[in-house]
């Protein structure tokens, strides 16, 4: 099974996301980028797989006892989710000019930026922005932390990408790489409905933040 919930409409050299698995899982959340509200979907090209799953979403007026559950969505998410998705190429379309502006108004930054991937297609559905090692490796209150303060502090909400790595979630220690990528990467504001003027101001402040670092 392939997880799909923020990037469906994104593509790799050897195809579009979602073909890699058996079956594709979208979460309709608010926060993923073809919102309903709640609920999901599921995507394949397995008939009989896909038929287990359409079973196992109702278990009213069955015959047998087999495990099912009320996993459906309401017909106003649904509707929702219908008016999402007649939009959503406009809604990608929208999220990369916004990354391409980012990409510009912060090209001067110490900051590390996002990049397309070659031969892909990236919707952009967070724009993770890597902090300076240095940063990083100040004592006291961690970088992202603070960043992310700074930026409150100017009316601008910044988080985490993955509020704690799964393996601190499981009490386990020695991975590096992950507590690495933890501790210097912080999500920006992007949204298709961010006016000019929002960008600008976010731009604004994330060049700042980073003069106060002591970078130009």
């Amino acid at each position: 099974m392939e997880d799909l919930a923020q990037a469906l409409g994104a593509a790799r050299p050897e195809g579009p996301a979602g073909r890699s698995g058996l079956l594709s899982i979208c979460s309709f959340y608010a926060t993923k980028p073809l919102a309903a509200g709640e609920g999901g979907m599921v995507l394949g090209d397995d008939g009989a797989l896909l038929g287990r799953v359409r079973d196992a979403r109702d278990y009213d007026e069955r015959d047998d006892l087999a495990p099912r559950w009320n996993y459906k969505l309401t017909d106003l998410q649904a509707a929702v989710g219908l008016v999402q998705l007649s939009r959503y190429e406009g809604f990608i379309a929208r999220r990369r000019a916004i990354a391409a502006r980012y990409a510009e108004g912060l090209a001067g930054t110490p900051l590390g930026l996002p990049q397309e991937p070659a031969g892909g297609r990236h919707i952009f559905h967070r724009y993770v922005v890597r902090l300076p090692e240095d940063r990083a490796r100040q004592p006291g209150a961690g970088a992202v932390e603070e960043a992310a303060r700074a930026l409150e502090a100017k009316g601008i909400t910044a988080r985490r990408p993955v509020h704690l790595p799964l393996h601190r979630l499981l009490g386990e220690t020695g991975f590096p790489g992950a507590e690495e990528a933890w501790a210097r990467h912080l999500s920006l504001p992007i949204y298709p409905s961010l006016t000019e003027e929002e960008i600008e101001r976010i731009m604004d402040a994330v060049r700042s933040l980073c003069r106060g670092w002591g970078h130009p």
